[in-house]
C-alpha cells in the first residue's frame, strides 16, 4: 500500500512535517497528513468501523460473509477504488455538492447509523465468523486467494494510476 499517514507531536515544528510529506510523496507514496496523534491509523479505523458492522450483520443473522464480502466488493468497494467516502457523498449531492445530498438524507443516515451494531468477538462469535468465512472459501488455498489478490490490486492500481487524478 502506498498510503503513508504523517503527525507531528507537540513540539515538532510544522516545516519537518512537511518536508516529510514531500519526501513520502517523492519516493511515490501517498502522504496523509493527521492534525493529531490517534489511536490506531485513519485507514485501519476506518477498516476496523466496517469490520465491526460486518460482524454484526453477521451475528445477526441477516447474511453471511460471502454476502457480505460481495456487498462491499459490489457496492461501495467499487466507488471506494476511486474517491473516498465526502466524495462519493458529495458526488451523490450532484451540483449542490455535499450540502445537497446532505439535507433530504440525513434523518436516513442517522437511522442508519443509530442502528449499526456493537458486537462482541467472544469465543461465539468468533466461531461463527471462522464458520462462515471457511465455508465462504472452500476449495481454493489461502496462497492462491493470496496470490489472486495480489495480482488484482497490481491490475487495479495500474489503472487508477492510468488516470490523471489529484488526490
Amino acid at each position: 500500500m502506498r498510503l503513508v499517514e504523517v503527525v507531528g507531536g507537540e513540539r515538532t515544528d510544522p516545516k519537518a512535517v512537511d518536508a516529510a510529506i514531500r519526501t513520502y510523496a517523492h519516493w511515490g507514496r501517498v502522504p496523509v497528513r493527521l492534525n493529531r496523534e490517534i489511536y490506531g491509523h485513519i485507514g485501519n479505523r476506518l477498516a476496523t468501523a466496517l469490520w465491526r458492522e460486518a460482524v454484526h450483520l453477521l451475528a445477526e443473522g441477516v447474511a453471511t460473509a460471502a454476502e457480505i464480502d460481495r456487498a462491499v466488493v459490489e457496492g461501495p468497494g467499487r466507488k471506494w477504488a476511486l474517491t473516498g467516502p465526502f466524495e462519493s457523498y458529495a458526488l451523490s449531492g450532484g451540483d449542490g455538492g455535499i450540502r445537497r445530498f446532505l439535507e433530504p438524507f440525513s434523518p436516513g443516515i442517522q437511522r442508519r447509523w443509530d442502528d449499526l451494531g456493537t458486537p462482541q468477538l467472544d469465543a461465539e462469535t468468533r466461531a461463527l465468523i471462522a464458520t462462515s468465512v471457511e465455508s465462504a472459501l472452500t476449495g481454493t488455498s489461502g496462497r492462491q486467494r493470496q496470490r489472486e489478490r495480489a495480482r488484482r490490486l497490481v491490475a487495479l492500481s495500474r489503472l487508477l494510476d492510468s488516470g490523471d487524478r489529484e488526490s
